[in-house]
């Protein structure tokens, strides 16, 4: 697939949007350098970066003609789910991730030149009829860790190619109250979703467009919410449960008993027919019987040796 030199745009934010900014950096040099008639692996220019790599091959990053792509991000760079937090972080904490999110951006800027726009949302797309033009972008504000959008800020910008990094939202479903791209819930930590006494949302369905990390953490939070809560067993119902489990436990183990007692035991000439099978079968396969030496000699051909790269 070709990828444009200019007019390349990227909506995301988190760890995998930076991995499609630098995925798109390389497939652009990459391009330029085969219609200069040389070859150049992605391996050497990824673990090198770009400046470098072009250096050994004295050329520069400008003399290429490339317009560095551009990521677009809701938030700012201080709320980019980068950066692991503990619940409750201190001030220090905060301020040591935010410095390492700017090390992290600024590192992977000087390897793979590409911009970055914060506090951007696209709202609309712009067409010709027949392809994507262009995008409508909005600014936003971070109000009580929610993103809003801000009036009279839409400002329009062209495209070539744009990149969807982002996370799932849910589906908007007849009858279930939305607000905004989530479901609307009654509070964040209970996950109960407004008008209904019984039904809950979890996850992206509440967090939005966040990392794999705060959607799990919500998941587990509001599944034993709802065991703590809603699910709970007195004395009598469990001694119910506990009868039932062992009234079908027993069940399988008479079922076991009586499958082993149909059945004859192999003799012990059928048992070294088996193994004599099984060491014949090993031998042709050139096992030695020591799995580990095994596994080293017949590990599959990596990546880095197939392109001779170290």
């Amino acid at each position: 697939y070709f990828i444009p030199y200019r007019n390349l745009a990227v909506l995301g934010g988190g760890l995998a949007s930076l991995d499609i900014i630098k995925i798109v950096v390389i497939r652009q040099v990459l391009q330029r350098l085969q219609e200069k008639g040389i070859t150049y692996d992605a391996l050497r220019l990824e673990k090198n970066g770009v400046p470098k790599s072009l250096e050994q091959l004295g050329i520069t990053f400008e003399s290429l003609k490339i317009e560095p792509p551009t990521l677009y991000v809701r938030s700012s760079l201080e709320e980019m789910p980068l950066v692991p937090l503990p619940e409750n972080a201190t001030k220090e904490q905060q301020e040591a991730a935010n410095a390492t999110r700017k090390k992290l951006i600024n590192k992977l800027q000087e390897k793979f030149p590409f911009k970055l726009a914060n506090n951007f949302q696209a709202i609309d797309k712009v067409d010709d009829g027949d392809r994507l033009t262009g995008l409508v972008l909005q600014k936003t504000k971070s109000v009580n860790g929610n993103i809003e959008l801000i009036p009279g800020t839409e400002t329009q910008v062209e495209t070539e190619l744009v990149i969807g990094s982002i996370g799932a939202i849910p589906e908007p479903l007849p009858g279930i109250p939305m607000k905004g791209e989530i479901f609307d819930v009654v509070d964040y930590e209970s996950g109960k979703i407004n008008h209904f006494p019984n039904v809950f949302a979890l996850g992206n369905a509440v967090t939005g467009r966040g990392n794999i990390r705060q959607s799990m953490k919500h998941s587990k939070q509001i599944t034993e919410t709802i065991i703590d809560n809603y699910l709970s067993l007195d004395e009598e119902d469990y001694g119910k449960i506990f009868e039932a489990r062992n009234k079908q436990a027993e069940h399988r183990v008479n079922f076991i008993l009586q499958s082993i007692e149909e059945n004859k035991p192999l003799t012990g000439q059928e048992i070294r027919t088996i193994l004599d099978r099984i060491a014949n079968l090993q031998e042709r396969a050139g096992y030695s019987g020591d799995f580990d030496a095994w596994i080293q000699a017949h590990l599959p051909v990596r990546l880095e040796k197939m392109v001779d790269f170290e």
